[in-house]
């Protein structure tokens, strides 16, 4: 640098360090970014499940022993977009942490920057060998057979629930969450309470509300047994078990789950 006679002297450095040489930390990064939402999303239907105050009357003819169930108010109708809005979120980074744990490992076995690579989910073993070609150019081979192997056509839920979902989410549809709501009707205790003539009134116990993604038919299975948050967990899982090798294989600190 040639000598100044100023008084005050402007540097305008840019910082090294991060992103000159190919590392899987910026998958991890992005994997947290996702994590981060998730736990916001937990946070939000925790909160609103235990505001709940909504439930459904039930009464019984007396004379024909049919059910009758009163409507029940939709009281996430209003927490419903934000707890969509963090759950897109969540899925966007998951299968954005992929993404960029395969252009890291083509940039490493190239050489060089990549371009055009992204994690496949293959759902037919038959269109594998071109999408390898495709998406993995460059890509170490035991590091292809272990993406291989999380196939969605091997068997693997977590990746064909991760390509169903963000596949969803990014086209014609957007991804939801909807809430059921289940409770207990005690069919053996009748009570008084004013209501249409010749009904009697029955007992509601063991309220519960479940959160589930709406799927593309928009018809809800009120017997879903699968909550998003459990379906998310089982996606954050397989992604931690495919990028922690990879992490301590490089000497970065390793992602750790809290038990949920």
């Amino acid at each position: 640098m040639a000598p100044s006679t100023d008084s005050d002297l402007w540097l305008r450095l840019v910082p090294g360090g991060g992103a000159e040489n190919p590392t899987l930390w910026w998958a991890a990064a992005r994997f947290m970014q996702g994590a981060r939402r998730f736990e916001e999303l937990q946070n939000l239907l925790g909160t609103f499940a235990g505001s709940w105050q909504g439930y459904p009357r039930v009464r019984r003819d007396v004379h024909t022993q049919e059910l009758m169930i009163g409507e029940l108010g939709d009281e996430f109708l209003t927490t419903r977009p934000e707890a969509s809005a963090l759950a897109s979120e969540a899925i966007f980074h998951f299968r954005a942490a992929l993404d960029a744990a395969v252009y890291q490992l083509a940039w490493r076995g190239r050489g060089q920057r990549p371009r055009g690579t992204m994690f496949p989910f293959c759902r037919d073993a038959s269109q594998w060998s071109q999408r390898r070609r495709n998406d993995l150019h460059g890509v170490a081979q035991s590091h292809v057979a272990a993406i291989e192997a999380i196939q969605p056509f091997n068997g693997i839920e977590w990746t064909a629930n991760l390509a169903d979902l963000s596949n969803r989410d990014k086209h014609d549809h957007t991804l939801e969450i909807a809430a059921i709501y289940k409770c207990r009707v005690d069919l053996t205790r009748e009570y008084s309470d004013p209501g249409p003539v010749g009904t009697v009134a029955l007992g509601v116990h063991d309220p519960e509300l479940q959160f589930v993604f709406v799927p593309l038919n928009r018809v809800i299975d009120a017997n879903a047994t699968d909550a998003a948050t459990d379906e998310l967990i089982v996606i954050m899982r397989g992604i931690v078990d495919f990028l922690n090798p990879l992490l301590e294989a490089e000497g970065v600190s390793t992602i750790q789950l809290a038990s949920a």
